[in-house]
């Protein structure tokens, strides 16, 4: 949850998110971390992409972006990533030597077995879906960056199938990709 007032400024769609995201965890980090030694940034980001950002605008908070969820959920998802980016240099770069600590995120997903696992196309759908998932949000913090083939994936849809002009996805900077590796502990 975020707090209303930045609700209102547009959450996780605005891309300034992270920068407030970072400020508050920098207050939080300098008031508690010498008693917290275990940090967590964000607490399934893809829960909250597929609830709260596109589920049911009467039972997800806030849950009014349904109607956009074909792009909402990309550029929600990018902005969380960003946010526990943030917190998490903010965290690696002022205070861990100080205070001890570690900090990471808690990613959520659901393990997808293939059909047949002696058909190569059910193993690679199955690998897809994974990807879909946890990649999502553990390729870019692990590896820097989404899956590939998810970028081309996405890119196509986006532009053979809806007649965009870009991807529904993001892309993160040279400088985003280089801080996101290796930001969870």
């Amino acid at each position: 949850d975020l707090p209303q007032y930045l609700q209102d400024m547009g959450g996780f769609l605005d891309s300034s998110v992270a920068d407030r995201f970072g400020a508050y965890a920098d207050f939080l980090f300098s008031k508690y971390g010498d008693r917290v030694k275990k940090w967590i940034t964000l607490n399934e980001p893809l829960s909250f992409v597929l609830f709260a950002a596109c589920g049911n605008r009467f039972a997800h908070a806030p849950g009014r972006f349904l109607d956009h969820c074909e792009w909402t959920m990309y550029v929600v998802a990018h902005n969380l990533l960003k946010c526990h980016m943030k917190a998490a240099r903010i965290y690696k770069e002022k205070y861990q030597a100080q205070q001890n600590g570690i900090i990471g995120i808690t990613l959520v997903g659901a393990w997808h077995y293939p059909k047949d696992p002696n058909n190569e196309e059910d193993v690679a759908a199955a690998r897809r879906a994974f990807q879909f998932t946890f990649g999502w949000f553990a390729n870019p913090i692990f590896v820097g960056d989404y899956p590939d083939f998810m970028k081309e994936i996405i890119y196509n849809n986006s532009i053979d199938y809806q007649m965009r002009v870009r991807s529904r996805l993001p892309e993160f900077t040279e400088e985003e990709i280089n801080n996101l590796k290796g930001s969870a502990d």
